[in-house]
């Protein structure tokens, strides 16, 4: 098989291990696209764990490519100092899969892991598409504000960002992220502590930036704080919206079923990003405070307890969700995807208090199963859900964000089962309007357009 174009990324899972977001999106965009358009298409990733070296189904051909050291999980390989290895390898393995085809291809560079990648690449004359589905100069942005949230004062250690949150006036902290962006080059020629591990993730965001000839990000708001933080990106930026997953006809919950309850669900890793510590807290506001309504409401939780950022943050959650006496609760930790969209066929509202979000695939998976969806109004939602099966709840203040996530689980608690139900079918509806198929055309164009830049460049980063 002669590729038509690369795909560059750090995970791409086979079809059953398929569970977190950005190997989901990668996999399921790459399967549409060579669906869509015919095109050959070549894969290049890490191999973890039991992964096959290669994998070919029809048009598409993946080599997963060794670590120099041994991971059984590809989120190992973001500590310091084994992601500097390990981007470079990436880069390396990229440039022998096309010394082997013997000629440049598009190249779609899958996330800031992919900043040497894309650099390589389009100096030796690739045309590049940087596909950005996270921004790590925005989680730092959003470490900052710790210092000023009560809430998560009491949870997170004392850390750098937290210092930085602490003495730095706020109106100050998007300066100051510039500023890093600037001197990242500059920093990661010296020797960097672990503690400032973060320079160096930064530093590849900036390459995939300046080498990418065109960008897709993965919904318009992200869009729009992508070029906030990275004005190299006006001009050549675009988005799209992912697509739903295939939904089938059964439906679980494991409390008995009653018209009278109401159902929720969070699903997902309770890191710092996703905000479940806003949710505990407002639950655990009505369970205390109004014993009648908490009797109402059933709670599932499913998802691992891992993110070393904050220290014990998962378990905290999960021991503050314990201690609901009135709510009825469950955690039922990871679980096969099936299984999760069984829970959601049966559930009523999925609560995604995401502080930050480019888009949030379970967003999507939650309504394609008909359920109605409450998340906070950062980007990805923003631009998503609608009423009335659509709750955006306003996240900009963090001192504020508990007390509207309960005004939110109020104004649920206020509807019939026949509203509830009713608004759950007008999710589903909504649902059908997302597909890869179209994800994948808005990647085929830009893999067009990037042709017209296909001559060879200049290293972009000093």
């Amino acid at each position: 098989m002669i590729p038509d174009a690369l795909i560059v990324t750090v995970n791409f899972p086979s079809p059953l291990d398929n569970k977190d977001g950005m190997g989901n999106y990668v996999s399921r965009v790459a399967h549409a696209l060579s669906e869509e358009t015919g095109m050959n298409i070549q894969v290049v990733a890490f191999r973890c764990g039991e992964q096959e070296a290669f994998e070919r189904v029809e048009r598409l051909s993946v080599r997963r490519i060794d670590l120099p050291f041994s991971v059984s999980h590809y989120d190992q390989l973001y500590y310091h100092p084994k992601f500097q290895l390990a981007v470079s390898t990436l880069a390396e393995g990229a440039s022998r899969v096309l010394n082997e085809v013997g000629h440049n291809l598009p190249a779609w560079c899958h996330g800031y892991e992919s900043g040497s990648t894309a650099s390589k690449l389009r100096e030796r004359g690739c045309p590049v598409v940087g596909v950005v589905h996270y921004l790590i100069i925005q989680d730092l942005f959003h470490r900052l504000e710790t210092a000023k949230d009560p809430l998560r004062r009491r949870h997170f250690p004392l850390t750098l960002s937290y210092v930085l949150g602490t003495v730095i006036p706020k109106r100050h902290h998007h300066g100051l992220m510039r500023m890093l962006i600037r001197n990242a080059p500059r920093l990661c020629k010296t020797r960097i502590p672990g503690r400032l591990e973060l320079m160096i993730k930064i530093e590849q965001e900036l390459r995939l930036i300046r080498s990418a000839h065109r960008i897709i990000s993965v919904s318009p708001g992200f869009a729009d704080t992508i070029t906030d933080f990275y004005p190299d990106a006006k001009g050549k930026i675009t988005h799209c919206l992912a697509g739903c997953p295939p939904v089938g006809s059964e439906s679980n919950w494991p409390f008995p079923v009653r018209d009278d309850r109401l159902r929720l669900i969070i699903v997902g890793r309770p890191a710092p990003q996703k905000g479940w510590d806003y949710a505990a807290e407002a639950l655990k506001h009505i369970d205390t405070d109004d014993a009648d309504d908490a009797k109402r409401i059933e709670l599932v939780v499913v998802g691992g307890l891992g993110d070393n950022w904050g220290g014990d943050y998962g378990d905290t959650v999960i021991q503050r969700l314990l201690s609901l006496e009135n709510i009825s609760f469950l955690n039922m930790g990871e679980i096969p995807n099936k299984e999760v969209q069984k829970l959601m066929a049966c559930a009523d509202a999925l609560i995604m208090p995401s502080v930050f979000e480019p888009f949030g695939l379970v967003m999507l998976e939650a309504m394609a199963a008909g359920c109605m969806v409450v998340a906070s109004d950062c980007d990805g939602p923003r631009h998503v859900l609608k009423q009335p099966w659509g709750m955006q709840i306003p996240f900009k203040n963090p001192t504020k964000r508990t007390c509207n996530l309960v005004m939110g689980i109020h104004s649920l608690l206020c509807l019939s089962r026949e509203e509830l139900n009713k608004r759950g079918e007008s999710a589903r509806l909504s649902a059908l309007d997302y597909t890869w198929n179209k994800c994948a055309r808005a990647h085929a164009r830009e893999l067009e357009f990037a042709k017209a830049y296909n001559t060879p460049h200049a290293p972009v980063v000093a």
